[in-house]
């Protein structure tokens, strides 16, 4: 939110983190930080060993 704040108030709109944080919350935005998450290969696949096709 701070630099979305500070993006707004270079244009001319100068508006706090907090409230544009609140009116977008309003406004029914979301925003979460990704989470990443390993996922196991799926067993039916075979693993790539970089040979070349035809060997």
């Amino acid at each position: 939110m701070p630099l979305l704040a500070h993006d707004l108030a270079t244009k001319g709109l100068a508006v706090s983190p907090r409230t544009l944080r609140r009116r977008l919350h309003e406004a029914g935005y979301r925003w979460k930080r990704p989470r990443y998450v390993y996922v196991e290969r799926a067993p039916h696949l075979a693993q790539k060993k970089g040979a070349s096709p035809g060997v």
